[in-house]
């Protein structure tokens, strides 16, 4: 899918709402809710080995306490995300649709779409997961949104 632009060059809408929905996820408010929350529940996921740190989510069964924390996680911060998408003039489903779209047909974007769809893999399960029980990967995870937080602001 080709990137069209209007006679005014303006952005199309679905581009500007994932344009818009990148920059609220790595708008400092944004950043420090999650890291926060990450913070305050990184107890419930450690480990006595650190090794088992990295282990894949796949390999260990988990405590019921990691869907609830989990549930609590997403019900936050996938909210927010809705509610910014619908003072969009958006849905929550016509933005994923629209991610869909483009990494189906490889469509070379701005960035953004590739931002947003990286960031929301932290809402599924599995990976909520494992960046919670490796605190390596949530310092990595809170340095690139930091990263891109001033790349977005610069651009």
């Amino acid at each position: 899918m080709a990137r069209k632009k209007s006679k005014s060059n303006e952005v199309p809408k679905e581009e500007a709402i994932i344009i818009s929905v990148a920059q609220l996820l790595v708008s400092k408010e944004f950043r420090e809710g999650v890291f926060s929350f990450m913070e305050d529940h990184a107890a419930s996921f450690a480990t006595e080995n650190p090794g088992e740190a990295k282990a894949k989510a796949c390999d260990f069964e988990h405590p019921l306490e990691y869907k609830e924390i989990h549930a609590e996680f997403s019900k936050t911060f996938e909210d927010r995300i809705e509610n910014h998408v619908k003072e969009q003039g958006s849905s929550r489903a016509e933005m994923y649709d629209y991610l869909r779209r483009q990494e189906e047909a490889k469509v070379a974007d701005t960035g953004a779409s590739a931002l947003v769809q990286t960031l929301l893999t932290v809402f599924e399960y599995e990976t909520f997961v494992e960046v919670m029980r490796d605190t390596e990967r949530r310092k990595y995870l809170e340095h690139i949104t930091r990263s891109w937080a001033s790349t977005l602001q610069s651009a």
